[in-house]
């Protein structure tokens, strides 16, 4: 066997071990808040956010994009700064506008992931979080208090506090400070 090819096995067994996951979309929707294209990335990476597979945008997505036209309205902006969406957790937006082949104004967002939602996504991999206690401590790293968690995932305070404290003990952290100094090191693995 040449060094050619088991270089290649190597390289196909080593990929196939590793769970890709899409980094960006792009979605193009009209001033009705429909979308009229969407690439592939946009059906793996917002699906899970709220894009139906009919590429209808729920409640969080259709947000964002009234947004995005309340402020194209407002501004007559052609380009928009970079847009942390509040509502869709761990990914940045960014927005430029464009007219049609018919002079109809559409927007098109481009969405990727952080990098620190992804150092979140791999700590809780690495110490077998379940999803719920990765959003608490996605939560965490925005500075956000136990009320305010409790509030944005629509859980009791103390909820909150059993989540933590789970998250603690699997980590082998004590406190919330230590925790976000956990993540920040991996993100620096992460970039």
């Amino acid at each position: 066997m040449s060094m050619a090819t088991l270089a290649r096995r190597a390289e196909e067994s080593v990929l196939s071990d590793v769970d890709w996951e899409q980094e960006q979309a792009v979605l193009v929707v009209d001033r009705r808040g429909d979308v009229l294209q969407a690439d592939e990335g946009a059906r793996a990476l917002l699906t899970p956010l709220g894009l139906r597979h009919d590429l209808c945008p729920t409640r969080q997505i259709r947000a964002l994009i009234a947004e995005v036209w309340r402020h194209y309205e407002s501004t007559h902006t052609r380009l928009v700064r970079p847009l942390r969406a509040q509502a869709i957790r761990g990914v940045i937006v960014r927005v430029t506008f464009r007219r049609s082949v018919t002079g109809a104004s559409e927007a098109v967002l481009t969405f990727n992931r952080s990098a620190r939602s992804e150092a979140v996504r791999r700590l809780g991999l690495d110490f077998g979080l379940t999803r719920r206690e990765v959003e608490v401590v996605a939560e965490v790293l925005t500075g956000a208090s136990t009320k305010e968690i409790a509030r944005e995932l629509s859980v009791s305070a103390y909820t909150v506090q059993d989540h933590l404290k789970s998250v603690f003990a699997k980590c082998h952290v004590t406190s919330r400070l230590q925790l976000t100094a956990l993540i920040f090191s991996r993100l620096d693995a992460v970039m």
